[in-house]
């Protein structure tokens, strides 16, 4: 019973923890969209831009937090 009592207050505690780094990243792309135009990038240039690092930061954490194999035989 604790032991699940745990595994739900972490599940809880994650959530928060994403929800406000989420916001973080959220509040910070005006500013990173105002420094990638100042170097001169198109609006398709940034978002392409924007999608790769998302890409690679997301499947960073994949990597690093997948409880189980990503592709099933």
């Amino acid at each position: 019973m604790a032991d699940q009592q745990e595994r739900s207050s972490r599940t809880v505690l994650t959530g928060y923890v994403l929800a406000i780094v989420q916001a973080v990243f959220y509040a910070t792309m005006g500013i990173f969209g105002k420094l990638l135009y100042a170097t001169g990038l198109t609006a398709q240039e940034a978002i392409i831009l924007r999608f790769l690092a998302t890409t690679v930061i997301l499947g960073t954490v994949l990597l690093i937090w997948r409880k189980h194999a990503l592709v099933s035989r």
